[in-house]
Order: C-alpha cells, then sequence, then structure tokens
C-alpha cells in the first residue's frame, strides 16, 4: 500500500500523498493517514503533492478524495496533483472550486516538485 512521506527538496519540505496504483480502499486508508499528519502542520505552509497516477475511483473514494481536500486547506500553501488523467481531471477541478484552491496538475512528480519547490 501506498503512503505519506515528507521529503525535502531544493531546500523545500514537501509532502507527498502516494495513492497511486491503489484501490479504493488502500486509497482511503491513506488519506485518512495523511491528514492526520498534516492537520499537525502550521497554517497555511504545507506544499503537498497528491499522486493519484492510476488509482481506481468509486463513489466513496471520490467523496473521501474531496474530503480530503476541504479539511487540509487551512494548511495548505500549494498544492500539486500528479497523474491525473481525464476523469481524475474533472475530479481535480471539481475539488478545486469547492475549495477554492489552486491545485496544479502534473504529468510527473518531479515536476510537481520543482514547481512546489518555488513556493
Amino acid at each position: 500500500m501506498k503512503s505519506f512521506e515528507s521529503v525535502i527538496h531544493k531546500g523545500k519540505r514537501i509532502c507527498i500523498v502516494d495513492i497511486s496504483n491503489s484501490q479504493p480502499q488502500d486509497a482511503l486508508t491513506v488519506l485518512n493517514e495523511s491528514q492526520n499528519q498534516i492537520s499537525k502542520l502550521i497554517s497555511k505552509t504545507a506544499l503537498i503533492i497528491t499522486d493519484v497516477s492510476n488509482t481506481v475511483y468509486n463513489k466513496d473514494s471520490a467523496a473521501a478524495f474531496k474530503k480530503f481536500a476541504v479539511r487540509n486547506t487551512h494548511y495548505i500553501k500549494a498544492s500539486a496533483v500528479v497523474g491525473a488523467d481525464s476523469i481524475r481531471a474533472f475530479l481535480l477541478k471539481m475539488v478545486a472550486a469547492l475549495t477554492g484552491r489552486n491545485i496544479k496538475s502534473f504529468k510527473t512528480r518531479d515536476e510537481a516538485l520543482d514547481w512546489l519547490a518555488t513556493k
């Protein structure tokens, strides 16, 4: 199962929520674990990548992803998503509208890391 981790990239601490290649129940577990970690951060300081590459979604996991994004808004300085194909891009737009955040989409994790390191 994938997980939550924190890395240093170009001097910036970046949190990675990795639900790539996950089934819905595994994604829910990682989102809950990640929420617990992110809620320990200082307001408006978190740089977050969520890797959704090849993640299997259902109604429950899509709702959990939206809830995760809403709950984290208070902590987020900038956020990026990796692996959003057309279906996931639609969900991403819904989440961005719901949270009022600019969530940038990238094809690779390296691109997302480099962008977040400038924030």
